[in-house]
C-alpha cells in the first residue's frame, strides 16, 4: 500500500523538526509567558484581598477610635454644662441670699417704724380725747350758757 520513499521520510524528518522549532520557538515561551502572567493575577489577586481586609480592619479601627472621640467630646461637653450649671445654681443661691437679706433689712426698717408709730399712738390718742373732750366740753358750756 504505502511505500515509504524518501521523499516520505524526508518530509517527516522536516515535519519533525519544524514542529520541535515551532514548539520551542512559539509554545513553550507562550506558555511561559501564560504561566507567568497567570501566577501575577494570582499574586495580585492575593495581594488586593489582603489589602481589601486590611482597608477593612482600618475602617474598624478608625470608626472605633471617632467613635470614642466622640464620646470623649460629648463627655466634656456634658462636664462643661455640669460646671456651667453648677456655677449658675451658687450664682443664683447667691442672689436668693442677699435678697433674703435685703428683704430681711426692710422688714427690720418696716418692725421698727411700726414700733414708733404705735409708740406713738397713745400720746396721739390721747391729744384726740383731749380734743374731744375740749369739743364737748365746749359745746356744752355754750349750751349751758344759752
Amino acid at each position: 500500500m504505502l511505500e515509504p520513499n524518501i521523499t516520505t521520510l524526508l518530509s517527516l524528518v522536516i515535519f519533525i523538526l519544524a514542529f520541535f522549532a515551532i514548539y520551542r520557538l512559539i509554545i513553550i515561551p507562550v506558555t511561559q509567558s501564560m504561566q507567568i502572567s497567570e501566577d501575577e493575577t494570582k499574586e495580585v489577586r492575593q495581594k488586593s484581598s489582603e489589602l481589601l481586609h486590611e482597608a477593612e480592619r482600618l475602617e474598624r479601627e478608625s470608626s472605633k477610635i471617632i467613635e470614642e472621640e466622640q464620646n470623649k467630646a460629648v463627655m466634656g461637653y456634658i462636664m462643661e454644662i455640669n460646671r456651667a450649671t453648677e456655677q449658675a445654681n451658687k450664682i443664683i443661691n447667691f442672689a436668693n441670699e442677699e435678697a433674703v437679706k435685703k428683704f430681711s433689712e426692710k422688714i427690720k426698717e418696716l418692725e421698727a417704724e411700726k414700733k414708733k408709730i404705735m409708740e406713738k399712738i397713745p400720746s396721739y390718742a390721747d391729744e384726740i380725747a383731749d380734743e374731744i373732750v375740749k369739743k364737748i366740753l365746749g359745746i356744752m358750756g355754750e349750751g349751758a350758757g344759752k
